[in-house]
């Protein structure tokens, strides 16, 4: 029987759950900022999550995670240092073949779940960004799992900065979202090394394209966590490992930017 029916189908599934994350949950989820001291999850908790994620049980996941919340953890600290984790376990254990694609897929609407459930536990703190602080976010061409880029998009937007997030099906398409919009910075987000090395002509693409001629390109994902030296080999100007590390960068390049006025 052929699978690829029913892997297109899968592959649709989670581009419509990506989808309702940013434009129905990440927006109500920009608090007051993540709280610093050493409150976060274990490795054995995060593992937990994936877990009840992966095997079905919404409530309890939700459970787990008020429960850390009323161990002190901050909200916001859980969508980095749990949620997001998580979700990259699911994936780690379908390469490994742990679980299924559609084990990964479901786990990742019930992660989804588990954000709507802990939204109202922030308080929300929506300002204007400046003009000058636009990100666009992308996925690389044929990334599935795009749970991780929806949640670095709510750090940028609880930093204060406008973000657009797409997924383009080609460079064709990345090039004309630059050229119709300006953005201070253009984020890029790849899952495998081999994704991540074949992001230099989309790179070339939007730096030629772009009504901002200054542009500056971060990359990120798990690609680059595994090879972080392939961001200057592809001619990116920074990469970052986690939703708190990519504002930062941002930051710095934004201010680069300004300087060189």
């Amino acid at each position: 029987m052929d699978d690829k029916p029913r892997q297109a189908a899968v592959h649709g599934r989670i581009a419509r759950i990506a989808r309702a994350i940013e434009a129905e949950v990440v927006p109500r989820l920009v608090g007051r900022g993540l709280a610093e001291g050493p409150q976060r999850p274990t490795a054995e908790e995060i593992e937990r999550m994936a877990a009840l994620a992966a095997a079905d049980d919404v409530a309890a996941a939700i459970a787990f995670a008020e429960a850390l919340v009323a161990r002190g953890i901050p909200v916001p600290a859980l969508l980095l240092h749990l949620l997001s984790p998580a979700a990259a376990r699911l994936g780690e254990w379908w390469v490994e073949d742990r679980c299924s694609f559609v084990d990964v897929t479901l786990g990742l609407m019930h992660l989804q779940h588990v954000l709507q459930a802990l939204s109202p536990l922030l308080l929300p703190d929506i300002t204007a960004p400046p003009e000058a602080r636009r990100i666009l976010l992308l996925a690389a061409p044929g990334e599935q799992h795009l749970f991780g880029l929806s949640v670095v998009a709510e750090f940028f937007r609880r930093g204060g900065w406008e973000v657009a997030s797409e997924t383009p099906a080609d460079t064709a398409e990345a090039a004309r979202l630059v050229r119709q919009d300006w953005y201070t910075v253009a984020g890029l987000s790849a899952g495998t090394v081999e994704r991540a090395a074949g992001l230099a002509p989309l790179i070339a693409a939007i730096r030629r394209a772009s009504c901002n001629p200054a542009i500056a390109v971060l990359v990120g994902g798990a690609g680059f966590r595994a090879r972080p030296e392939l961001a200057r080999e592809i001619g990116a100007d920074g990469t970052a490992g986690d939703g708190e590390q990519a504002v930062r960068q941002a930051e710095a390049l934004a201010a680069l930017l300004v300087a060189g006025r």
